[in-house]
């Protein structure tokens, strides 16, 4: 049960947030009373019989913070979640959150958009303008005219391209490629139309039209691991 603990409180507060702390101390005082079943020498076991009333209100604040943060989580879940598939590759989700629309491989977030049209071409994430790569773009992004990205994700990368350039995606996963032309709105809304391989990025590399670059991103990913 403790094991339980550990692993699912971190994985169920990725998605339920604010319900965590409800988690936590829900599954906590359920620990105690299994504990008094299980084990009937246990410390807990002790204070239970010691001071049982007071333990009986907790252990019925524990009940209810479980029933009430699961039946939350679940409607939440419900509310947010807009896709999901699981593929060869792992677990994709698309869920709205907070105005934008979020990419998730596994727990992890790769990519998100604005749900308001008017925002909609800002890239978020880690293309954000104000990011590393945002800035460099934005500063000296002009000055390539043949650019490559393995990795597509939603697709924001393309937001800071100009009709003067050529923009080549290497995208292993096709249900990517997917999620990202119907879930998300960057390709569609991008001034430059990118050409997209799908399969290893070792071996679609050789399909690019030239095989040079002026710039390449790496940004390759699963799940947690880029």
């Amino acid at each position: 049960a403790s094991a339980f603990v550990v692993l699912a409180i971190p994985i169920l507060g990725t998605y339920v947030g604010w319900m965590s702390t409800a988690l936590d101390y829900g599954f906590v005082l359920a620990l105690m009373i299994l504990s008094t079943l299980f084990d009937v020498n246990s410390k807990a076991a002790y204070l239970f019989r010691t001071y049982r009333k007071t333990a009986l209100i907790f252990s019925a604040i524990g009940l209810t913070l479980l029933v009430w943060a699961g039946r939350a989580f679940y409607e939440y879940q419900a509310k947010s979640n807009v896709f999901h598939l699981r593929n060869f590759y792992g677990i994709y989700k698309t869920a709205d959150l907070k105005g934008s629309r979020f990419f998730y491989h596994g727990n992890t977030a790769h990519g998100a958009q604005f749900l308001d049209p008017a925002k909609a071409e800002i890239p978020l994430a880690y293309y954000h303008p104000k990011s590393p790569i945002g800035s460099f773009l934005l500063s000296r992004g002009s000055t390539y005219k043949h650019i490559g990205a393995v990795g597509l994700g939603v697709g924001s990368l393309v937001s800071y391209g100009i009709q003067e350039q050529t923009w080549e995606f290497f995208e292993l996963d096709p249900a990517v490629v997917d999620i990202a032309e119907s879930r998300f709105t960057y390709l569609r809304m991008s001034k430059v139309k990118p050409f997209i391989h799908t399969g290893g990025a070792r071996l679609t590399l050789e399909l690019a039209s030239d095989h040079q670059f002026d710039l390449m991103f790496l940004d390759a990913f699963s799940s947690d691991s880029i």
